[in-house]
Protein backbone atom coordinates (compact mmCIF):
# COMPACT_ATOMS: atom_id res chain seq x y z
CA UNK A 1 0.00 0.00 0.00
CA UNK A 2 1.49 3.32 -1.04
CA UNK A 3 1.97 6.25 1.29
CA UNK A 4 -0.91 8.35 -0.12
CA UNK A 5 -3.46 5.55 0.52
CA UNK A 6 -2.26 5.14 4.10
CA UNK A 7 -2.74 8.85 4.77
CA UNK A 8 -6.20 8.78 3.14
CA UNK A 9 -7.34 5.80 5.26
CA UNK A 10 -6.02 7.44 8.42
CA UNK A 11 -7.96 10.66 7.73
CA UNK A 12 -11.08 8.60 6.94
CA UNK A 13 -10.72 6.67 10.22
CA UNK A 14 -10.34 9.84 12.27
CA UNK A 15 -13.29 11.45 10.50
CA UNK A 16 -15.67 8.53 11.16
CA UNK A 17 -14.45 8.34 14.74
CA UNK A 18 -15.24 12.02 15.33
CA UNK A 19 -18.65 11.62 13.65
CA UNK A 20 -19.44 8.68 15.93
CA UNK A 21 -18.46 10.76 18.96
CA UNK A 22 -20.89 13.51 17.94
CA UNK A 23 -23.72 11.03 17.33
CA UNK A 24 -23.24 9.30 20.69
CA UNK A 25 -23.23 12.61 22.54
CA UNK A 26 -26.39 13.61 20.73
CA UNK A 27 -28.09 10.37 21.81
CA UNK A 28 -26.93 10.86 25.40
CA UNK A 29 -28.40 14.36 25.33
CA UNK A 30 -31.82 12.95 24.45
CA UNK A 31 -31.85 10.73 27.53
CA UNK A 32 -29.85 12.92 29.92
CA UNK A 33 -31.39 13.55 33.34
CA UNK A 34 -29.43 16.82 33.68
CA UNK A 35 -31.24 18.80 31.03
CA UNK A 36 -30.96 22.59 30.87
CA UNK A 37 -32.92 24.25 33.65
CA UNK A 38 -36.45 25.35 32.84
CA UNK A 39 -37.72 28.87 33.39
CA UNK A 40 -39.31 27.72 36.66
CA UNK A 41 -36.03 26.24 37.89
CA UNK A 42 -34.15 29.38 36.97
CA UNK A 43 -36.64 31.52 38.86
CA UNK A 44 -36.04 29.46 42.01
CA UNK A 45 -32.31 30.10 41.83
CA UNK A 46 -32.74 33.77 42.70
CA UNK A 47 -30.57 34.69 45.64
CA UNK A 48 -31.89 35.29 49.13
CA UNK A 49 -32.51 38.95 49.92
CA UNK A 50 -31.71 40.40 53.35
CA UNK A 51 -33.01 43.67 54.76
CA UNK A 52 -32.90 45.66 57.98
CA UNK A 53 -36.23 46.76 59.50
CA UNK A 54 -36.05 49.64 62.00
CA UNK A 55 -39.02 50.56 64.20
CA UNK A 56 -39.17 54.08 65.65
CA UNK A 57 -41.84 55.69 67.77
CA UNK A 58 -42.54 58.72 65.55
CA UNK A 59 -40.70 59.65 62.37
CA UNK A 60 -42.21 63.14 62.54
CA UNK A 61 -40.57 63.83 65.90
CA UNK A 62 -37.44 65.96 66.17
CA UNK A 63 -35.94 63.21 68.32
CA UNK A 64 -37.44 59.86 67.26
CA UNK A 65 -36.83 57.01 69.69
CA UNK A 66 -35.47 53.66 68.58
CA UNK A 67 -37.91 50.85 69.39
CA UNK A 68 -36.38 47.81 67.70
CA UNK A 69 -34.15 46.54 64.90
CA UNK A 70 -35.00 43.40 62.91
CA UNK A 71 -33.35 41.37 60.19
CA UNK A 72 -35.70 40.30 57.41
CA UNK A 73 -34.60 37.36 55.27
CA UNK A 74 -36.62 36.71 52.12
CA UNK A 75 -36.03 33.66 49.93
CA UNK A 76 -38.09 33.37 46.70
CA UNK A 77 -38.51 29.61 46.92
CA UNK A 78 -41.76 27.76 46.30
CA UNK A 79 -43.39 28.61 48.62
CA UNK A 80 -41.58 31.88 49.43
CA UNK A 81 -39.90 32.02 52.83
CA UNK A 82 -39.75 34.98 55.21
CA UNK A 83 -37.71 34.87 58.41
CA UNK A 84 -37.70 37.73 60.91
CA UNK A 85 -34.97 37.90 63.54
CA UNK A 86 -34.90 40.49 66.30
CA UNK A 87 -31.47 42.12 66.52
CA UNK A 88 -32.27 44.81 69.10
CA UNK A 89 -33.17 44.76 71.91
CA UNK A 90 -32.50 41.42 73.56
CA UNK A 91 -34.89 40.18 76.22
CA UNK A 92 -32.03 40.65 78.68
CA UNK A 93 -30.19 43.93 77.84
CA UNK A 94 -26.49 43.55 77.12
CA UNK A 95 -23.52 45.62 75.94
CA UNK A 96 -24.50 45.12 72.31
CA UNK A 97 -27.86 46.76 73.00
CA UNK A 98 -26.10 49.72 74.60
CA UNK A 99 -23.91 50.18 71.50
CA UNK A 100 -26.90 50.03 69.17
CA UNK A 101 -28.76 52.61 71.20
CA UNK A 102 -25.79 54.97 71.63
CA UNK A 103 -24.98 55.01 67.90
CA UNK A 104 -28.52 55.44 66.62
CA UNK A 105 -29.20 58.67 64.76
CA UNK A 106 -30.91 60.01 61.65
CA UNK A 107 -29.39 62.59 59.33
CA UNK A 108 -31.15 65.83 58.38
CA UNK A 109 -32.43 63.99 55.31
CA UNK A 110 -33.96 61.26 57.46
CA UNK A 111 -31.36 58.63 56.57
CA UNK A 112 -29.48 56.39 58.99
CA UNK A 113 -26.40 57.95 60.55
CA UNK A 114 -23.01 56.55 59.53
CA UNK A 115 -22.12 55.31 63.05
CA UNK A 116 -25.39 53.43 63.29
CA UNK A 117 -24.88 51.84 59.86
CA UNK A 118 -21.42 50.67 60.95
CA UNK A 119 -22.97 49.19 64.08
CA UNK A 120 -25.49 47.29 61.95
CA UNK A 121 -22.58 45.86 59.94
CA UNK A 122 -21.30 44.15 63.10
CA UNK A 123 -24.16 41.64 62.78
CA UNK A 124 -22.05 40.12 60.00
CA UNK A 125 -24.62 39.33 57.35
CA UNK A 126 -25.01 41.12 54.02
CA UNK A 127 -28.07 43.35 53.68
CA UNK A 128 -29.11 45.24 50.59
CA UNK A 129 -31.30 47.94 52.11
CA UNK A 130 -33.28 49.10 55.10
CA UNK A 131 -36.84 50.09 55.97
CA UNK A 132 -37.85 52.54 58.70
CA UNK A 133 -41.39 52.41 60.10
CA UNK A 134 -42.98 54.20 63.02
CA UNK A 135 -46.00 53.45 65.21
CA UNK A 136 -48.43 54.95 62.69
CA UNK A 137 -47.05 52.81 59.87
CA UNK A 138 -47.48 49.72 62.07
CA UNK A 139 -51.10 50.75 62.62
CA UNK A 140 -51.73 51.10 58.87
CA UNK A 141 -50.08 47.72 58.18
CA UNK A 142 -52.19 46.09 60.90
CA UNK A 143 -55.40 47.45 59.36
CA UNK A 144 -54.29 46.31 55.90
CA UNK A 145 -53.47 42.79 57.13
CA UNK A 146 -56.78 42.66 59.03
CA UNK A 147 -55.13 42.13 62.41
CA UNK A 148 -58.14 42.64 64.65
CA UNK A 149 -56.55 42.68 68.10
CA UNK A 150 -53.26 44.50 67.60
CA UNK A 151 -51.06 43.66 70.61
CA UNK A 152 -48.98 46.84 70.28
CA UNK A 153 -50.19 49.56 72.61
CA UNK A 154 -48.07 52.08 70.67
CA UNK A 155 -47.99 54.25 73.78
CA UNK A 156 -46.14 53.47 76.98
CA UNK A 157 -43.51 50.76 76.71
CA UNK A 158 -40.91 49.10 78.90
CA UNK A 159 -37.84 51.24 79.51
CA UNK A 160 -34.52 49.56 78.75
CA UNK A 161 -31.29 51.59 79.24
CA UNK A 162 -32.50 54.91 77.87
CA UNK A 163 -34.93 53.59 75.26
CA UNK A 164 -38.59 52.71 75.22
CA UNK A 165 -39.22 49.34 73.62
CA UNK A 166 -42.18 47.07 73.01
CA UNK A 167 -40.30 43.79 72.95
CA UNK A 168 -42.93 41.24 73.97
CA UNK A 169 -45.84 43.01 72.30
CA UNK A 170 -43.85 43.44 69.12
CA UNK A 171 -42.93 39.76 68.98
CA UNK A 172 -46.63 38.94 69.24
CA UNK A 173 -47.41 41.42 66.47
CA UNK A 174 -44.86 39.94 64.08
CA UNK A 175 -46.21 36.45 64.76
CA UNK A 176 -49.67 37.72 63.89
CA UNK A 177 -48.27 39.21 60.68
CA UNK A 178 -46.85 35.78 59.80
CA UNK A 179 -50.19 34.09 60.47
CA UNK A 180 -52.04 36.58 58.30
CA UNK A 181 -49.57 36.19 55.43
CA UNK A 182 -50.18 32.45 55.58
CA UNK A 183 -53.99 32.57 55.79
CA UNK A 184 -55.17 35.64 53.86
CA UNK A 185 -55.92 35.73 50.15
CA UNK A 186 -53.05 38.11 49.46
CA UNK A 187 -54.26 38.96 45.98
CA UNK A 188 -57.61 40.06 47.40
CA UNK A 189 -56.08 42.27 50.11
CA UNK A 190 -54.80 44.74 47.55
CA UNK A 191 -51.56 46.65 47.67
CA UNK A 192 -49.84 47.98 50.78
CA UNK A 193 -51.32 51.40 51.77
CA UNK A 194 -48.26 53.35 50.65
CA UNK A 195 -50.12 56.65 50.31
CA UNK A 196 -50.90 56.65 54.04
CA UNK A 197 -47.33 55.79 55.02
CA UNK A 198 -44.93 57.61 52.68
CA UNK A 199 -43.06 59.80 53.52
CA UNK A 200 -44.20 60.64 57.06
CA UNK A 201 -44.28 57.14 58.53
CA UNK A 202 -42.16 54.97 56.20
CA UNK A 203 -38.74 55.46 54.61
CA UNK A 204 -36.56 52.99 52.77
CA UNK A 205 -33.51 52.57 50.57
CA UNK A 206 -35.14 49.60 48.85
CA UNK A 207 -36.31 50.49 45.36
CA UNK A 208 -40.05 50.20 44.79
CA UNK A 209 -39.66 47.70 41.93
CA UNK A 210 -37.87 45.31 44.29
CA UNK A 211 -40.68 45.56 46.84
CA UNK A 212 -43.23 44.96 44.08
CA UNK A 213 -41.42 41.82 42.93
CA UNK A 214 -41.33 40.44 46.48
CA UNK A 215 -45.03 41.13 46.96
CA UNK A 216 -45.80 39.54 43.59
CA UNK A 217 -43.89 36.42 44.65
CA UNK A 218 -45.87 36.23 47.92
CA UNK A 219 -49.31 36.90 46.47
CA UNK A 220 -49.02 34.63 43.44
CA UNK A 221 -47.63 31.61 45.25
CA UNK A 222 -50.04 28.65 45.12
CA UNK A 223 -48.77 27.52 48.52
CA UNK A 224 -48.95 30.00 51.46
CA UNK A 225 -45.56 31.52 52.27
CA UNK A 226 -43.52 30.12 55.13
CA UNK A 227 -43.05 32.81 57.76
CA UNK A 228 -41.36 32.60 61.16
CA UNK A 229 -40.12 34.89 63.90
CA UNK A 230 -36.81 34.21 65.67
CA UNK A 231 -36.27 35.70 69.12
CA UNK A 232 -32.71 36.06 70.55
Amino acid sequence: MNKSKVIFLFILFVGFGFLGFLIMNGIKGLFSTTAAPTTTQQSLNVQQQNFILIHLDDLGSKDPQLVSVWAVFFYPSDPPTITLKELYPHSIPNQEDAKVLSTFSLTENGELGSKFRKQLDTYQFPWSGYMIVDHQAVKHLSDWLQIQDMPLSLQQAVEIPGAYVLTEDENLWFNQVCRQLQTLDLQATGTIPWAKMIPDHYRSTIIFDQVALIWDSLSRSEIPPHCEVLIP
